[in-house]
């Protein structure tokens, strides 16, 4: 069906993909995700185990697009623990969602920022981002900077 050739094509284009512009939209434009999330979801568990740092952004950034809600937000956040690609493009994908994340659901990721589940560099651009974001709570930022990540 029309899911299976999407992410057919997906799965064909990903290896293809060589900046963060590309993965990025292919990730935001992938409006089936919201349809069709267990399916999709089971997809970006596959494509995370890649090594490739544009497929683990592309994972990255279709969680925070897709997925960053009350069903999802555990499995996106272990998901996003497992993209462990050293490349700064796959660590600022996970920073961003993590970001995003905060924005919505703080009380589940404080304590993510406080501890060692994600390393010290992506704590550090996932608190960056937020500091960046129009979303975060002044609250929340004065929290943030006490953490002296940066």
């Amino acid at each position: 069906g029309p899911l299976t050739d999407t992410l057919t094509m997906i799965d064909f284009y990903l290896p293809h993909v060589h900046d963060w512009a590309t993965s990025d939209a292919l990730s935001q434009n992938f409006i089936s995700a919201r349809k069709n999330r267990a399916e999709v979801f089971a997809f970006l568990e596959i494509k995370g185990r890649e090594s490739k740092e544009f497929t683990q952004r592309f994972v990255a950034v279709t969680l925070l697009s897709h997925f960053i809600e009350v069903g999802y937000i555990i499995p996106a956040i272990e998901l996003l623990r497992k993209l462990d690609n050293p490349g700064y493009y796959t660590k600022m994908g996970v920073a961003w969602a993590l970001a995003e994340a905060f924005a919505f659901y703080p009380e589940t990721v404080r304590p993510l920022l406080t501890s060692d589940f994600f390393s010290l560099a992506i704590r550090k651009l996932a608190v960056k981002k937020c500091l960046e974001s129009y979303r975060i709570s002044a609250a929340d930022k004065a929290f943030l900077r006490a953490l002296r990540l940066d």
